[in-house]
């Protein structure tokens, strides 16, 4: 194993984000096109309202904007979850890269990982940059493994979401699924150490 890959929230840290806040800031925006969403799934809504308006790509922008403030803001509050600084220090003593694959924005995903005193662990830092490059597609997934110039095969990610275990399996990574509920990382670092 070269590298493992790592989603950030629900996986690496705890991101308090406020989903019903923006959720009603989005429904007023859409209002505001004569659209009405519940926005979930989330990222996937405001991509098929932005197909629907003539002025989609103003709506998609605008909407982005919101998510990325309160996505900024609950990073500002990350926590890390139990054994993660463990799991990430035992990767870099055995010389294997990491990087961070996330659905939040990049400028999201330093924050949390800056908070949570993490940040210095990671090699590569992969988020989102637009609307269809989202888990579980997994072009994110093969922007981290050119960016680390390692083979699919020599990588572990690691993610908690089904649309993770989607994008690695798309992408041919081999997937280690976490719970952050019952601090399952320690399961992954048993895992990662028998490779």
């Amino acid at each position: 194993m070269e590298a493992v890959l790592f989603d950030l929230d629900g996986t690496l840290v705890r991101l308090p984000i406020d989903y019903r806040a923006m959720r009603d800031e989005l429904k007023s925006v859409a209002r505001r096109y004569g659209l009405h969403s519940e926005f979930k799934p989330l990222l996937e809504e405001i991509k098929r309202l932005s197909c629907l308006h003539p002025d989609g790509d103003k709506l998609r922008e605008e909407c982005l904007r919101v998510v990325k403030a309160y996505e900024f803001e609950g990073a500002s509050r990350a926590q890390l979850l139990k054994g993660v600084k463990e799991c990430l220090h035992m990767l870099k003593e055995k010389g294997i890269k990491i990087a961070v694959v996330s659905n939040n924005s990049k400028e999201s995903v330093e924050r949390a990982l800056e908070v949570a005193g993490v940040r210095d662990f990671v090699d590569l830092l992969i988020g989102r940059t637009n609307l269809t490059d989202v888990k579980p597609d997994p072009s994110l997934i093969v922007k981290a493994l050119n960016g680390l110039g390692v083979k699919a095969d020599k990588v572990v990610f690691v993610g908690d979401s089904e649309s993770d275990m989607i994008a690695a399996g798309k992408a041919g990574v081999r997937f280690i699924k976490v719970d952050s509920t019952s601090n399952s990382i320690q399961r992954t670092i048993q895992m990662l150490n028998k490779n």
